[in-house]
């Protein structure tokens, strides 16, 4: 859990580090749920904290009357996904590579 020290989320009370743990990993940061859902999935308070992580800019938050939509915010994500889409991209070429080689002779 990287990201965890990589938004500095270790500075934060238990309870804040808590829901962004449930947002990132379990719901696979992407939660989007009813409100009186979030309050029997996330338990009693879990506004007060998502607010407060929000104004950290550690927590994208948004609401209408009745839903809730939240995910987690890391800058290194987007590093990450090129990373490993460049990764996959050089295997791929590896293996082309290889096989045009054993052709050639």
């Amino acid at each position: 859990m990287k990201w965890l020290a990589e938004i500095r989320a270790t500075r934060r009370s238990l309870a804040e580090i808590g829901l962004l743990v449930v947002v990132r990993e379990v719901f696979r940061n992407r939660c989007e749920m009813q409100w009186h859902d979030a309050d029997e999935t996330l338990g009693p308070g879990w506004a007060v904290h998502a607010k407060a992580l929000a104004k950290a800019g550690m927590l994208n938050l948004q609401h209408d009357g009745l839903s809730v939509r939240m995910s987690v915010i890391a800058p290194g994500d987007k590093k990450r996904e090129r990373s490993r889409k460049l990764g996959t991209i050089a295997r791929w070429e590896n293996r082309i590579g290889k096989q045009l080689k054993k052709g050639c002779k």
